[in-house]
């Protein structure tokens, strides 16, 4: 509001010229820099979502390539899995003499070489056993050097589920993307471990004409990339959404990273990531933009100059009527008898000048009409401070409470005298509280007093414990939270019951909240009483009774929020427990 009158302060003060121009900039410049900026961004947005969109597509399909080959590499493990001629044939103990029978079941199993021969995507199928008798062809001997290999230990831990590795093989000198599982026979012994490895280049394929750098990612490494700067970077360091779309910075760039699962699993985790540049999208937007910005602003400056030369002749005219009436002003009616125009100023000046007669009378009766209403203001605020007489100064309260204290120990009642004292001091801290907050310390104080009154009432019928299990220094609350609860123990709790009655307040924290736990061993809450309950006190609406507990718990939830409040829990003959969850911090 201050702002606002100073702004139309500003205005006012202007010259007309002045003021004619910031009107053309406020009403005109400005809604047009918005709406080109508007524009200008909404366009952005449409050609980047249009850009994911179309890169979204792209991922998906080569999503489905990929799976295609991934699935096929898995389709044919399931089948030698279950294939009884090769379970034959590796656990098959041949003798040195049985060279031929050796050479011939060799010949007559075709089925691995007629994958490999029929799926390009295949680049070779072996399966490791630990028969010494086999011959080293597409099932192969294991070797101390093969059971060391990192790939091999994964794959025994795994057993038969599937595990996808990116392996070396050191007599080609190339990694290749390999399936790996152990192979059981119906009695679930280890057979050997399979390992399917899948040709390199058709996944190259997929990817190398790619507009954009994408990768094909094994368990957060990149095996395959169209992008060679970036086929050793770790991407595990670049924080992207994992199945989603997410704007990142990434190479010293904003781009938009969009990442799809091929596999996701405990063992596997395969996925194409894409890397969209967001200035690569810009780039054409922003030039279509900065055309339109120039059109705009050669557009806004030749406005500029038009309305300067309309303003300095409006305002021209304006300062000679100015000057005219600043003549009837000092009483010099000698003005010019027309203005140059024929628009409103000059007829508005037309009939400034037939009423020169009539100015001077106006003037006389506007000055003596202000003379005459300035007095009647100033004799209203007397009631209150006879309202205020007519009360109970709090000061006398508290000088009686200490004149009794004092003669109670003048007496020796010390008992009364420290109750008296005890009872001065909540009186006083409940006069003087409001809606600032107060330490936890003297909230628990002011409980301890209470509680030491009550003490004095019921005598050994009343025991109680505080104990606070964690660190309450300069935590602040809001006033009376604790003690509508603690009275409730009192009235609710004890009005009924036979024998001692038992209060333990204990304070402690959890990984977010404060709990301050009230717990009595009274009559106890029925179900259905303690249903109705927890429903009135989180009615913030509720009239009736049980309105303390109502009241702090809205008190709470308003000024911390709904997941702090009030919980009550009872059952009868057991007692009750209040706990009061606030913020840790």
């Amino acid at each position: 509001m201050k702002s606002l009158k100073i702004f139309k302060k500003v205005i006012s003060n202007m010259r007309i010229r002045n003021r004619l121009m910031a009107i053309y900039v406020i009403a005109g410049l400005i809604p047009l820099l918005l709406v080109g900026t508007y524009l200008t961004i909404s366009t952005r947005n449409i050609v980047r979502e249009r850009a994911v969109s179309e890169a979204e597509a792209n991922s998906d399909r080569i999503v489905d390539r990929i799976k295609e080959i991934t699935d096929l590499a898995s389709d044919v493990s399931e089948l030698l899995y279950v294939d009884k001629r090769l379970q034959s044939l590796v656990t098959t103990q041949y003798n040195e003499k049985d060279r031929s029978l050796i050479l011939e079941d060799y010949e007559q199993y075709t089925t691995i070489t007629e994958y490999m021969n029929y799926y390009a995507s295949i680049d070779d199928i072996i399966l490791y056993v630990k028969n010494e008798t086999v011959l080293d062809w597409s099932i192969v001997k294991v070797t101390d050097r093969i059971a060391a290999q990192p790939w091999y230990q994964k794959t025994i831990k795994n057993g038969a589920k599937i595990t996808w590795q990116y392996v070396y093989d050191e007599y080609l000198d190339k990694y290749n993307l390999a399936l790996h599982r152990v192979i059981k026979n119906d009695n679930g012994n280890e057979i050997g471990v399979l390992q399917i490895k899948v040709t390199e280049q058709p996944l190259k394929n997929i990817i190398q004409d790619e507009p954009f750098d994408t990768f094909i990612i094994l368990n957060d490494e990149v095996i395959i990339s169209n992008d060679k700067r970036t086929e050793d970077v770790s991407i595990a360091n670049i924080n992207y959404k994992d199945n989603g779309i997410s704007y990142i910075e990434y190479g010293n760039e904003k781009i938009v990273a969009i990442s799809r699962n091929i596999t996701s699993n405990e063992i596997n985790s395969i996925k194409v990531v894409s890397m969209i540049p967001l200035n690569k999208i810009y780039r054409q937007s922003d030039l279509k933009s900065a055309t339109g910005f120039a059109i705009i602003f050669i557009s806004m400056a030749i406005s500029i100059i038009i309305i300067f030369k309309f303003s300095n002749n409006f305002s021209k005219r304006v300062i000679v009527f100015k000057g005219e009436m600043h003549k009837v002003v000092s009483g010099d009616f000698e003005i010019i008898k027309t203005l140059e125009g024929d628009d409103e100023i000059a007829e508005l000046y037309d009939d400034l000048y037939k009423m020169i007669d009539s100015i001077q009378l106006l003037i006389n009766q506007v000055y003596v009409e202000k003379i005459q209403k300035e007095q009647l203001a100033s004799k209203q605020k007397d009631v209150e401070f006879k309202m205020l007489a007519s009360q109970i100064n709090p000061h006398f309260l508290y000088n009686t409470l200490e004149t009794i204290r004092m003669k109670a120990y003048c007496n020796e009642q010390y008992e009364i005298a420290e109750i008296v004292k005890i009872l001065a001091k909540i009186m006083r801290r409940n006069l003087e509280i409001n809606d600032n907050l107060v330490s936890l310390e003297s909230e628990i104080t002011m409980i301890k007093n209470y509680l030491k009154i009550q003490k004095f009432r019921f005598g050994d019928r009343i025991t109680y414990d505080i104990n606070i299990e964690c660190n309450i220094d300069d935590y602040y609350v809001l006033p009376l939270l604790f003690q509508p609860v603690v009275e409730n123990a009192f009235v609710h709790g004890f009005e009924h019951k036979q024998g001692i009655g038992e209060i333990k307040i204990i304070i402690s924290k959890d990984e977010n909240r404060l709990i301050f736990s009230i717990r009595d061993n009274g009559v106890g809450i029925s179900p259905e009483t303690l249903e109705n309950l927890r429903a009135s006190i989180s009615n913030i609406n509720y009239k009736g009774k049980s309105i303390g507990l109502n009241n702090v718990n809205h008190r709470i939830k308003i000024y911390y929020g709904d997941e702090y409040g009030v919980e009550i829990f009872s059952g009868l003959e057991v007692g009750t427990e209040v706990k009061i969850y606030l913020p840790i911090n």
